[in-house]
């Protein structure tokens, strides 16, 4: 029996890698997001904690310098805040691109398998053929020499 070829083979091999190399840019991309927000989730935690801090440490005989030094402090914390919240959304539309990319590559290894599949049916069927027209063959000669 003849062996199967599949003329584009190699293109197939690249788009599985392709595909294998974006679904690893995924889970780091994902990775990426996760850890910026939990650096958000903490800072915002940090300035909660900070604001208490101030308002609790607020008393009649403060003095402008104090008052000053904690709005400073704060006004830090709320930047670093804000900093990571806008890392976590972008390394979540990082995530979201890397997941665009993947699907892409996904549907284009998709396109090359079933077109590998329906090259290996057409196979199939012109093996069958091949071995149905010897047997047909092989059964006339037989039908051919009973009758002679």
């Amino acid at each position: 029996m003849k062996r199967f070829r599949f003329p584009l083979e190699g293109l197939r091999k690249v788009r599985e890698e392709t595909a294998r190399q974006k679904a690893l840019e995924l889970a780091q991309r994902r990775r990426a997001a996760h850890d910026a927000h939990e650096s958000a989730r903490q800072a915002g935690e940090e300035t909660r904690e900070g604001e208490k801090r101030i308002r609790e440490g607020f008393t009649g005989r403060t003095s402008g310098w104090e008052l000053k030094q904690g709005e400073i402090h704060l006004m830090d914390l709320r930047k670093r805040q804000s900093a990571s919240e806008n890392r976590h959304a972008e390394e979540t539309q990082a995530a979201e691109r890397a997941r665009g990319r993947l699907q892409a590559a996904e549907r284009e290894r998709e396109a090359i398998d079933r077109l590998r599949d329906r090259r290996y049916v057409e196979f199939l069927k012109a093996v069958l053929r091949e071995e149905q027209q010897g047997t047909d063959e092989a059964a006339a000669e037989q039908f051919r020499r009973k009758a002679a």
